[in-house]
């Protein structure tokens, strides 16, 4: 299978260069790209605020129809990891964050927490008010942020009720997750091991460093000149961008150099970074295509009658933002202006209509309360499952 150039380009709200375009006779051959779907890509409103509040709007049309749901999500707001954090950063030292490195902090517990009370309200009758073992799989990465994610999540799905209650003075209960170790996770991992290569070459590639270099080469003095990386070191400039992104939300006096930077354009270059990511089929196949193929899968299984356990009605992935931008990207289903924020979520929803099974997803973002539906070319927002896999069947592993 030919390793192609399928993105439409890398670049935010900018001409991307012919060769990161879509061919005519791409754009002519739907099969050849990737299309259809829906997404509900479930953001958790309000996070910086720490608010309660879920966003309005989001309950689902009323329907009898859906079947099955797959939830892909951000974990919550963090601190920054340490090997982030560049030599003579004046936040350097992990008394700055009470928490630890890397780990969970108090408002991204409310994001999730507050994603796992939009998730009960969109699915509420279909989920039931019982918790059960068959009802959810539940997988999150070998990260401490993605598991605590995962549990605040489910503290707010499943709010214990009747049969449930075990102790009337705590609204909590506990249910189970899994994870691989990191080397073993090829469904999950940030950067599967196989990706490793590919995206080291996509970076390395004459033409790749000449559109950063070019747009951001002024940039890159700046970071050099004050953190000590190489002026062409892209994928630090990522993770530098990250920290600057979190000490300032933090609340972090920043030094001066940083307003030069941020929030652009290093902001645009964290979301090149997806469409670089994404650019061939072979870095799709490696990013999304183990997750993207155990969804349909799943999906196959329920229309078969062969889904196990019989009453299995959610499957739940507590990831990261690369996995929620990568996944996006992959299906064309919504051109990144932003790196996912926290709590970022793609919901697919398998629904049956007059004996036909499909695939509706949705998006929803912090500038509006309600989902935006979403479709990928070749497909209408309630995608047949069939037409579904033969469109996103290049990215699948063999």
């Amino acid at each position: 299978m030919a390793n192609k150039s399928i993105s439409p380009g890398f670049g935010y709200k900018s001409a991307r260069p012919p060769q990161y375009r879509r061919t005519a006779a791409s754009a002519a051959h739907p099969s050849a790209t990737m299309r259809t779907f829906q997404v509900l890509f479930c953001l958790v409103a309000l996070y910086w605020s720490g608010s309660g509040a879920v966003p309005n709007g989001n309950r689902p049309e009323p329907s009898d129809s859906l079947r099955l749901v797959h939830v892909l999500f951000r974990h919550g707001n963090r601190n920054p990891e340490a090997s982030s954090i560049w030599d003579g950063n004046a936040y350097a030292n992990e008394s700055f964050y009470p928490e630890g490195f890397g780990q969970l902090i108090n408002a991204g517990k409310r994001t999730e927490h507050n994603l796992g009370k939009l998730l009960r309200a969109r699915f509420d009758s279909f989920l039931g008010d019982i918790w059960n073992i068959n009802v959810m799989d539940v997988r999150t990465t070998d990260y401490n942020r993605t598991k605590m994610s995962g549990l605040l999540v489910l503290a707010g799905l499943w709010p214990p009720r009747g049969a449930n209650i075990w102790n009337p003075e705590l609204p909590w209960q506990p249910i189970p997750y899994n994870y691989y170790a990191a080397a073993d996770d090829q469904v999950l991992a940030s950067v599967p091991s196989g990706a490793s290569s590919l995206l080291a070459e996509r970076f390395a590639d004459e033409d790749t460093v000449s559109y950063l270099s070019s747009r951001y080469g002024e940039v890159m003095e700046v970071l050099a000149a004050n953190t000590g990386i190489e002026p062409d070191d892209f994928l630090s400039a990522f993770t530098i961008y990250d920290v600057i992104k979190v000490q300032t939300q933090l609340g972090f006096e920043m030094d001066g150099w940083t307003a030069e930077v941020y929030p652009e354009p290093l902001g645009s270059l964290a979301v090149d970074y997806y469409y670089i990511m994404t650019n061939t089929t072979a870095l799709r196949r490696a990013l999304s295509g183990p997750l993207i193929q155990k969804i349909l899968q799943d999906t196959q299984s329920l229309i078969s009658g062969t889904l196990s356990p019989e009453g299995r009605k959610l499957f739940v992935y507590s990831a990261h933002d690369v996995n929620v931008g990568n996944m996006l990207r992959s299906l064309d289903a919504y051109a990144l202006d932003q790196s996912p924020p926290y709590g970022a979520c793609v919901i697919f929803e398998v629904h049956e209509v007059r004996g036909q099974f499909g695939i509706k997803l949705f998006y929803v973002d912090y500038e509006e309360d309600s989902p935006k539906p979403l479709s990928i070319p070749g497909c209408p927002h309630f995608c047949p499952v069939d037409r579904f896999y033969a469109l996103v069947e290049e990215i699948l592993p063999v």
